[in-house]
This record gives structure tokens, C-alpha cells and sequence, in this order.
């Protein structure tokens, strides 16, 4: 059974879904894969669970708890994009970069959209694999989400 088959039957019934912004389609991935609880089950919402914490933390929170867990969250970022139907090498070499200049837990502003334009695209990045993996993906096995409190080294 596909994970995100809810989607496929709006989108085959709803034309009004070629207009959704990446925005809207990543808020409907975030509220459909990440529980309000606890950590998702699926690769995919793993990876909507990081794009969205990062983007939390530098625009709501300014940055104000970054640490480790937030570059530990981004190095593994890229690793979920080589799972399944992945990125092609080239964008997978482009999601490392965006991972590295959001290492610092700051952005570039872009004043029209008053927006960040690296985690706009980190959040369209996983809103992209998301949507060609449609099959649910076990999970990778490193603890980001900080329910294991061993710290890494």
C-alpha cells in the first residue's frame, strides 16, 4: 500500500493541486508524516521532520537553540535523498552544499518573500523526495531526534 496515496487521489480528482505552492505541499507532508508526539516511522517523514525543525529553529527561534542535534539533523539530510527513488548524484552534491551553509544555523533572507532561501529549499528538497517515494521507507538507524541521549562523537 502507498504511503501518500491520499495525495495521489487529489491529485488525480483535484486539478486545483498543479497550483499548491512547495510550501503548501510540504505543510500537507508535515501534518499528514510527523506525529505531534514522538519521532515519525518513515524515511519520508523523517526527512519532513528535519527540513521543518531546521527552518523552525533559524526563523522562529533565530537560532537561539542551535546545537549539535541541528548539525547532526542536516549531516544526515542528505542520506535520506539517496534512499529509495533517489536524488541524482548532482543533486545529492547540492543538498550536501545547502546542509553545510546551514551548518551555522543561519540563513539568507530573500526581502521579497521575506523568507529564508536556503531552508525553503531544504524543506522543497524533502517535499521533492517525499513525493517520488511514495512507498514507505524504513528510517535510518542514527538518532538525531534526541530520543537516545548518547551524544556523538
Amino acid at each position: 500500500m502507498k504511503l501518500f496515496e491520499i495525495f495521489k487521489k487529489k491529485k488525480a480528482k483535484n486539478k486545483e493541486d498543479v497550483k499548491k505552492s512547495d510550501e503548501e505541499i510540504f505543510n500537507e507532508f508535515w501534518n499528514t508524516l510527523v506525529p505531534k508526539n514522538g519521532v515519525p516511522d518513515s524515511a519520508q517523514g523523517q526527512a519532513i521532520l528535519i527540513a521543518g525543525t531546521i527552518n523552525k529553529e533559524i526563523w522562529e527561534n533565530n537560532s537561539s537553540n542551535w546545537d549539535d542535534k541541528h548539525r547532526k539533523m542536516l549531516r544526515l539530510f542528505p542520506r535520506y535523498l539517496e534512499m529509495g527513488n533517489a536524488f541524482d548524484k548532482e543533486d545529492v552534491e547540492s543538498a550536501e552544499i545547502l546542509v553545510n551553509l546551514l551548518q551555522d544555523g543561519h540563513d539568507v533572507l530573500d526581502t521579497v518573500n521575506n523568507k529564508g532561501k536556503l531552508c525553503e529549499v531544504l524543506c522543497s528538497c524533502a517535499a521533492t523526495w517525499v513525493q517520488i517515494n511514495p512507498d514507505k521507507l524504513p528510517p535510518l538507524e542514527d538518532d538525531c531526534f534526541g530520543e537516545n541521549d548518547e551524544e556523538e562523537e
